[in-house]
């Protein structure tokens, strides 16, 4: 499946628009859902009980935890340690990072659409 965004088409060093982000995580909701939380806050850090908070979910926490260590692994979301807390932030690869923004700024009627609700069929 392939989505098609009326966000600003807007392409980085490597290429990745927001709809190519978005089509990487098609198969996560979780992973589109916190690519869109970073993307609301780009400069701030959240610890990982903020994040799972932020989300709503308690209940998934475990899928929520998966969905943020495979955005740190395909370096969508960076770590750092402070006073010996790990904290996630948005990457600062300047590219993926407008891209992020970007994403965040699709309206909630178009991002329902992306992740398959309001059309009958359930969300991903």
């Amino acid at each position: 499946m392939t989505i098609v965004l009326s966000a600003p088409r807007e392409t980085s060093k490597k290429g990745k628009t927001p709809a190519q982000i978005i089509n990487k995580y098609l198969d996560d909701h979780y992973c589109l859902e916190l690519l869109r939380f970073f993307g609301t806050y780009p400069l701030a850090k959240f610890s990982e009980l903020a994040i799972i908070h932020a989300q709503n979910d308690d209940s998934e926490k475990s899928r929520i935890r998966g969905a943020l260590g495979r955005l740190v692994m395909n370096r969508m979301v960076g770590v750092c340690i402070e006073n010996g807390n790990h904290l996630y932030k948005l990457t600062d690869n300047d590219s993926v990072h407008d891209s992020i923004i970007s994403l965040a700024k699709i309206e909630w009627r178009q991002w329902r659409k992306i992740l398959g609700e309001g059309n009958g069929s359930k969300p991903l």
